[in-house]
């Protein structure tokens, strides 16, 4: 299964994040679970937890539950059993995953092991160069630098180092992990064509059969890295906006899916964002929706 990128699409998405630009779009971290995740971690363990957020994540597939519960669910498993060192980080999260996790336990078991032989890793982190973890890392686990969890894992050590109160900037060279909430949105937004899939009201997008062709990973890639470099935002902090407003992807309407987001997310992101931006990232992001 194919998809091509429509360009007019491109640019109307392309010129709403500019419009918007890094520091609104940065603004929807707050109100991401994941970050909030993030600081009850950090309340409760410290330095380490840059270092907790990057082993989960890269486990972080396949999920039994929806990403925002999950996270929550794993917050609250690690503040009652802190870690104080790299190896009991490696033991919270495998912890965690026997305790989360259904599907592909022993894979992802495995995946965590392969850390105790690439340790150097952690030591990295507080340096903040995390293009050299992304390789050092790809390398330990012998994955691609742009897999899915592999820039996950880079996204949630920004989001802990910004839960200890240091706010940075990620690089524009890091792409957006290509998720199903991704791949949905990329859709609905209008961004990309699917072979066979020509209306709106075809609610299931045949995830595994997309991703499975690595053409179209890199279609998709390139499609958000164009997004990101016309509107000067790097590729991770446009998932974050991305990833909160596909949850609604199925919605019945764009104002039902505006409803529901500022149901979700509180009025807050109103004043922060403003009405304006985030009823015309709805618009753009949610445009096959009636």
């Amino acid at each position: 299964m194919f998809i091509k990128v429509v360009n007019g699409r491109l640019k109307s998405i392309s010129d709403i994040f500019s419009e918007l630009g890094l520091n609104k779009a940065k603004a929807f971290e707050d109100f991401d679970p994941q970050l909030r995740a993030a600081k009850l971690i950090s309340y409760r363990c410290g330095s380490l937890t840059p270092h907790i957020l990057f082993t989960n994540a890269l486990i972080t597939y396949q999920l039994s539950m929806d990403g925002e519960t999950y996270w929550m669910r794993f917050a609250e498993l690690v503040s009652d059993a802190c870690p104080s060192n790299y190896d009991e980080v490696l033991e919270v999260v495998i912890k965690g995953l026997k305790k989360l996790h259904k599907f592909a336990v022993s894979g992802k078991e495995k995946r965590l092991n392969k850390l105790r032989l690439c340790m150097d890793i952690y030591d990295l982190i507080p340096g903040g160069n995390v293009n050299l973890i992304r390789n050092r890392v790809s390398k330990c686990l012998g994955a691609g630098i742009n897999d899915k969890t592999i820039v996950f894992s880079i996204k949630m050590i920004y989001y802990g180092v910004k839960s200890l109160g240091v706010d940075t900037l990620l690089p524009f060279d890091i792409p957006i992990p290509i998720d199903r909430r991704v791949v949905k949105i990329s859709y609905t937004s209008g961004l990309i064509e699917i072979e066979g899939l020509n209306h709106a009201s075809d609610a299931y997008i045949p995830y595994d059969k997309i991703v499975k062709n690595k053409q179209n990973l890199n279609i998709l890639r390139d499609a958000w890295n164009t997004v990101s470099l016309k509107s000067s935002i790097p590729p991770l902090h446009i998932d974050t906006v991305l990833w909160l407003i596909g949850k609604y992807c199925n919605s019945r309407s764009k104002t039902h899916a505006f409803n529901s987001l500022i149901h979700d997310l509180g009025e807050e992101i109103l004043t922060r964002v403003g009405v304006k931006y985030v009823k015309m990232l709805i618009n753009e992001l949610l445009y096959r929706l009636p």
